[in-house]
């Protein structure tokens, strides 16, 4: 990467610090990948909550909206063929009927312990999609997509706090994650909010 640095990404929730600055992983996940073929889609809370009432559950939410991303991208480049390869999501093995709703002729290869293997199509698009067990350690793209997800919610979270620090001066920011948001949620009590005041933040599980 750059000047012929070479580094292991194995996790990449281990190289993801706040604290080196946002923009500068933003620069190595620019560098790394062609940003023609970079998307995000940031979803608040309650558009999560809807979805996930809709959709049954975090991980189909999850699925559906990676699928739909990539469909997005794939449909803005068109060529005749992709491999399109994600990290497993919630543990769950078979993703046919999710990926019939987004892409037709859908074929299972395998689905197995730590793989679920799959063809289809996209209008002119031949796939070949993966879902597989920690991907971020195996495919640079994914760890990048990882990397990338992460410093949008950090970015985020950063004006999130912003916003309430300055509505409630003292208030300690949080990191949003269940036992952190407990206390900030509590915090936010004791300076007179109710529970519908914050029912906009607080995502169902």
């Amino acid at each position: 990467m750059g000047s012929g640095a070479e580094f292991i990404v194995d996790d990449s929730k281990r190289i993801f610090q706040p604290r080196r600055g946002f923009e500068s992983l933003r620069r190595g996940c620019e560098a790394l990948a062609d940003s023609a073929w970079q998307s995000f889609r940031l979803i608040d809370v309650p558009e999560f909550n809807r979805l996930v009432a809709q959709q049954g559950n975090k991980a189909n939410l999850l699925s559906c909206a990676s699928l739909e991303l990539a469909a997005a991208l794939l449909c803005a480049h068109p060529t005749q063929g992709a491999t399109l390869t994600f990290d497993r999501h919630g543990g769950r093995r078979r993703y046919g009927p999710l990926l019939s709703e987004v892409f037709s002729d859908v074929v299972v290869v395998e689905e197995g312990k730590k793989v679920s293997r799959y063809r289809a199509r996209l209008g002119q698009w031949s796939l070949e999609i993966a879902f597989l067990t920690r991907g971020d350690a195996n495919f640079l793209e994914v760890a990048l997509a990882s990397m990338r997800a992460k410093l949008e919610r950090e970015i985020a979270m950063q004006a999130f706090n912003e916003s309430w620090c300055l509505k409630f001066p003292g208030l300690r920011p949080t990191q949003g994650y269940p036992a952190d948001a407990k206390r900030f949620l509590g915090e936010l009590y004791l300076r007179g909010c109710a529970p519908d005041d914050l029912r906009g933040i607080i995502r169902a599980r």
